[in-house]
């Protein structure tokens, strides 16, 4: 479209902007790149975004809708098929009810402490397996383990083998010390111990895999720079390697 056919079409002040837009938008070097395209590879192009974009929005988009759409109903699994629209009233409901707060409360906690955990150990096996110069392979086989298992079957391991009362490798080396024996997923406190303990352990392997390839990355020369000038293995991992992880 011309700039006299705009300017006759919605008059000289939006015209003005419409030229400025389409000038701007021209610019834009993806979708220069996209039109300076042939038209079959444009087309493929298209079909391909458009395929990803809808799988997209059928995996995750529209389940959060739907979930969103459905807590505004009153659902009575008993009843399927009878669920009654009722707005906010759930969530006004929800807000004075103590038991969310507890859940939301102990969410955080869970959240915040085995992240915590997950950076400070896997940054820490990662540190360690760089100072062997040997069979660093066997070491990260055997430390990306636990991530690999089904949690079904990491259940299963903690729940059978080590949390079991009187015949659990944990609850024998709590035993061993002198504290006696105790029900590790019954008691409210110990089973939320023992969630946080469980999940650090299956996922600290991902940030021990991250933080080895970021490690493994770094300049050298920085810190045999640093050793020349005698800084501490401390003060070499405060100023270069914690700066250069960021």
């Amino acid at each position: 479209m011309s700039r006299a056919s705009i300017v006759g079409t919605v008059g000289p002040p939006v015209a003005v902007g419409a030229v400025v837009g389409l000038q701007l938008l021209a610019t834009y070097t993806p979708l220069r790149t996209f039109l300076d395209l042939e038209p079959l590879r444009a087309v493929d192009l298209a079909l391909c975004t458009a395929a990803g974009v809808a799988l997209l929005v059928l995996t995750t988009t529209f389940p959060l809708l739907y979930l969103i759409w459905q807590s505004l109903h009153n659902i009575n699994l008993s009843m399927p098929g009878m669920e009654r629209f009722v707005g906010v009233d759930n969530y006004v409901r929800m807000w004075d009810d103590t038991r969310f707060w507890a859940a939301f409360g102990f969410t955080l906690i869970y959240s915040g402490v085995t992240v915590a955990l997950q950076l400070v150990i896997g940054l820490s096996m990662a540190l360690l397996i760089l100072q062997i110069p040997r069979a660093q392979w066997a070491f990260r086989i055997a430390a990306i383990l636990p991530i690999v298992l089904a949690p079904v079957v990491a259940g299963l391991f903690w729940r059978t083998l080590m949390l079991t009362p009187d015949f659990g490798i944990v609850d024998f080396a709590v035993r061993s010390m002198g504290f006696g024996s105790q029900n590790w997923l019954g008691d409210p406190v110990l089973a939320r111990v023992s969630v946080i303990v469980i999940h650090t352990w299956q996922w600290t392997p991902f940030v021990f895999l991250y933080m080895l390839a970021a490690l493994a990355a770094l300049p050298a020369d920085l810190y045999e720079a640093a050793r020349i000038d005698r800084a501490s293995a401390w003060q070499r991992f405060i100023h270069l390697t914690l700066p250069l992880l960021r």
